[in-house]
């Protein structure tokens, strides 16, 4: 059993839907404190006085930094960019800039990258102070994203020299794919790869990339899947001359859920009935509604705005569901997949990031490029309305076999447990 760990989030476990990707760790944290003495989980970016939104196991406890991320913070770090520079610069930011060649909005975000991290941690160092956190009751640190709080977790190791502690990291999509980043630019990657003990990209995809990438840290890299937890398999029953679609992602540009209401109105003209439920809110939800409202007439459409995981669990426990569709433009692993699979839903989803780990086409479902068109997943949506039950039901069963073999997160948690030597 392992001492301890400090788990370092954005949100979690005061998660409000802030970053949905979090909502695995509701699942993971029961684990982790099955196999480990103590667990203390800092959400960097959860407001003060936040109340926790899931059941913790006893021996977690948990605090809300509320760091600041104020536009004046910004602003300077854009006037450094452009000439004024840290009083005390470290040597990191230093080789960074010399051996990166970054032109002047890199600086800027390399500037904030790093004034994050600092908050970060005086906020963190606060808590040890408060004797709120006591260091000699852990031996790990666990930075559930490859950006600015796997940078406070390195710092952290330093400031109190914790030489007898293994930090490491997850890594997904935002915080791995360089190419993803509008800037083409993720900040010092080559220090915290090496100065991390490891880094678990969530799919075989992302180990790829990031060990191309970065081979002389290659031995550092390795794959840990997340997963789903186990509620059984969808109750389902073959109903002829009706197709029921599901999806679940934040409304943001990136998971183009527009593009499923496109392909929806070309699917009216068959002659089967069709519905279609989605999971999530965001800023785009207002957007999606009127887009509904002007472009569907005959489709039964569910949007259910912001749902807790277990909600959206239970619903999918309940619902009969013919297919999952993803559109993403990019992604990690989705974990929304791991769950529909996980009740045995074949898929439909662009073939990014790592996807194609878990969508196997003509097994479990079907892949789309990236730059697909909408003529192409009404064509895909329509051969699953139009399957016989004999040749739909391997569909499912080859999703569930898929899931139980590679996306069961207590399996899967443990295996990432004895990969960072717990």
């Amino acid at each position: 059993m392992r001492k301890g760990i400090i788990l370092i989030t954005k949100h979690f476990p005061f998660n409000k839907g802030e970053t949905p990707a979090e909502s695995y760790l509701e699942n993971e944290i029961i684990t982790l404190a099955k196999h480990t003495e103590k667990v203390f989980v800092i959400a960097t970016e959860a407001k003060s006085g936040s109340h926790v939104t899931c059941e913790l196991p006893q021996n977690v406890q948990a605090a809300a930094l509320q760091t600041k991320d104020s536009k004046s913070i910004k602003m300077s770090c854009f006037a450094k960019s452009a000439g004024m520079f840290f009083s005390k610069k470290s040597s990191e930011i230093t080789d960074e800039i010399k051996s990166r060649k970054l032109n002047a909005k890199q600086k800027a975000f390399l500037f904030y990258f790093k004034k994050r991290a600092e908050q970060k941690l005086f906020c963190v160092s606060k808590l040890i102070e408060s004797k709120a956190i006591n260091l000699n009751d852990y031996d790990a640190i666990y930075s559930f994203w490859l950006f600015d709080s796997a940078y406070m977790a390195v710092m952290l190791k330093e400031k109190y020299q914790l030489n007898n502690y293994v930090v490491v990291s997850r890594t997904h999509r935002y915080d791995l794919y360089e190419y993803n980043n509008k800037l083409k630019y993720i900040p010092l990657r080559p220090y915290l790869l090496e100065k991390l003990d490891g880094v678990f990209p969530c799919s075989d995809n992302g180990t790829k990339y990031l060990s191309e990438r970065y081979p002389n840290f290659k031995n550092k890299i390795q794959t840990s899947f997340l997963g789903s937890k186990d509620y059984g398999v969808q109750n389902y029953k073959h109903i002829g001359n009706k197709l029921h679609i599901a999806s679940c992602s934040r409304l943001i540009s990136v998971k183009r859920v527009n593009r499923i209401v496109d392909a929806l109105s070309k699917l009216e003209k068959e002659p089967f009935e069709v519905e279609w439920t989605h999971f999530g809110g965001g800023a785009l939800f207002d957007e999606l509604k009127n887009q509904v409202n002007t472009s569907l007439k005959k489709t039964k459409v569910n949007l259910m705005g912001n749902t807790e995981n277990k909600e959206v669990m239970r619903q999918y426990s309940k619902m009969i569901v013919d297919v999952f569709v993803n559109v993403s433009e990019n992604e990690g692993l989705p974990i929304s997949i791991m769950e529909a699979t996980s009740f045995g839903i074949p898929v439909i989803a662009t073939d990014v990031g790592g996807t194609s780990e878990i969508v196997r086409q003509g097994e479990n479902g079907f892949l789309l490029k990236k730059d697909y068109t909408d003529d192409e997943l009404c064509e895909l949506l329509c051969k699953f309305a139009y399957m016989s039950k004999e040749e739909y039901l391997p569909f499912r069963e080859n999703s569930r076999k898929i899931y139980e073999e590679n996306f069961e997160c207590v399996h899967n948690i443990e295996q990432f447990l004895l990969k960072i030597g717990g």
